[in-house]
């Protein structure tokens, strides 16, 4: 379970309430997500839960650029930070999987609440 809340008010912070159009900031994270994740293959239950014609297709779905797929995240100093399900992307004995799409990628999507956000996530103490 995740939550992004807004300090001090403690509201819920939405995936699609950091952007302007949250369906082009979707293509832009998804792609980026999708590469770092395959890229590689660093972790081979990926690249074999990918290459897998029995369930390839359904892994590679649940990456497509929907706010379901990101709903998982953290501001983070580096970027946004997306965790998936631990049978989302590859078969379970994989683990869970994350990774940080960098701000340059999602800066220019961002609304003025994203950028006031992001612009004041610190590293923890």
């Amino acid at each position: 379970m995740s939550t992004t809340l807004r300090v001090p008010s403690g509201e819920s912070v939405a995936f699609t309430d950091l952007f302007a159009d949250h369906s082009l900031a979707l293509r832009a994270i998804a792609a980026a997500a999708r590469a770092d994740v395959v890229k590689g293959a660093r972790r081979s239950c990926v690249a074999d839960s990918l290459a897998d014609r029995t369930v390839g297709f359904l892994r590679e779905r649940r990456m497509r650029p929907l706010a379901r797929n990101y709903r998982h995240f953290e501001l983070a100093p580096e970027g946004l930070a997306f965790g998936f399900y631990q049978s989302q992307i590859a078969a379970p004995p994989g683990g869970r999987i994350s990774t940080v799409v960098p701000h340059r990628v999602v800066r220019p999507y961002l609304n003025r609440e994203g950028r006031s956000l992001i612009a004041g996530v610190r590293r923890p103490a």
